[in-house]
């Protein structure tokens, strides 16, 4: 549970009780017409494709452990990542090496029924 994000995306099959359960998520920086912003990429509405997807696959936990016993190494050994936010947005103040340190975050619900759920703490 990433307890760092505020999450009010209702929509998204991740967001229990207001935080996040993916075990990390992903924000990226989205231009398009009418936008400027950056957005959680993580963001799974229930029922989509994606969402359809996430259920066959393993949680970001698993899988850092499925990678640690493949390259040899035991669990004790592995860090396994339970609140990390990948940022690949360069311009924001809380990016450091693509990673996120702001000490907490809010992601909104997507606006007209969409599937951008807007990072609300991006500042340039």
């Amino acid at each position: 549970m990433i307890e760092r994000i505020c999450c009010d995306s209702l929509s998204c099959i991740h967001n229990q009780d207001g935080a996040c359960a993916s075990g990390a998520i992903d924000v990226q920086y989205y231009a398009g017409p009418g936008y400027g912003d950056a957005y959680c990429n993580s963001y799974t509405k229930s029922g989509s494709f994606r969402s359809q997807m996430s259920d066959q696959m393993p949680a970001a936990a698993t899988a850092v452990c499925m990678q640690a016993r493949h390259a040899g190494m035991s669990e004790q050994n592995t860090v396994i990542p339970s609140d990390y936010i990948s940022c690949t947005v360069s311009d924001c103040i809380y990016n450091q090496n693509s990673h996120c340190y702001a000490q907490q975050i809010r992601i909104s619900e997507p606006e007209h029924n969409g599937t951008l759920s807007l990072c609300k703490t991006y500042t340039k």
